[in-house]
């Protein structure tokens, strides 16, 4: 069936200058990131057509985080290389701005060569499509997710997610360099904490993979 037309959510994260974000085809997610289950069904509201506009997601259907309710086993985790949040698209107007703020100071470099802010230990989490397909198939034998998903169908569309990264977000100073005023740790990450919505430690989602349908028939 051709019903849904792989297409990719990411975490607002894009490299900078670049036109497409990380995973190449992705579209931005606004906050929520949180609480966001591969598998889960849920209704894109916010942004636009444009490949580069962020859109948030709201879930529809709950969903076991363990999948044992549908008989599908849980996705288990790849591991992955770090992503520099300093080099997002996301960021790069405080980045530029503290660039500045660097050569202010009389140092030489960018912000990226005094301070690190980073997901690392990061996995992937991914669910086949036959999987996806025999999750999306028995919430539509839920009176009320069926409903759900046919009144969101009615005006626009709706995605599953098919795979997510998570890591640990971590902010962290490089240099033994004297740093203070706009360069100390709380204004950086005052500056940082303007243009996203995670937090500078803990574990936060990266990306989600997506299903896009129109018809609501599955994969």
């Amino acid at each position: 069936m051709k019903a849904f037309i792989p297409v990719v959510i990411a975490a607002s994260l894009c490299l900078g200058g670049c036109q497409t974000p990380i995973i190449r085809g992705a579209t931005n997610i606004e906050p929520p990131t949180k609480g966001v289950y591969v598998g889960g069904l849920y209704k894109p509201i916010g942004g636009s057509s444009r490949s580069s506009a962020p859109v948030n997601l709201i879930r529809i259907c709950t969903v076991s985080t363990t999948l044992s309710e549908f008989g599908v086993p849980a996705p288990e985790g790849n591991a992955i290389a770090d992503i520099d949040l300093l080099a997002t698209r996301k960021l790069s107007a405080s980045v530029s701005g503290l660039n500045v703020a660097v050569a202010k100071a009389g140092l030489s470099g960018t912000i990226s060569d005094y301070y690190e802010y980073k997901i690392v230990n990061a996995y992937s989490y991914e669910l086949g499509l036959a999987d996806a397909s025999t999750v999306f198939a028995k919430l539509m034998k839920k009176a009320d997710c069926r409903t759900q998903v046919a009144e969101e169908l009615a005006s626009g569309s709706v995605v599953q997610v098919t795979k997510a990264y998570v890591g640990d977000i971590v902010f962290r100073r490089k240099t033994g360099a004297s740093l203070s005023g706009e360069l100390s740790a709380p204004a950086v990450q005052a500056a940082l904490s303007r243009d996203t919505d995670l937090s500078f430690k803990g574990k936060g989602m990266v990306f989600a993979f997506v299903g896009k349908t129109k018809t609501g028939t599955g994969y």
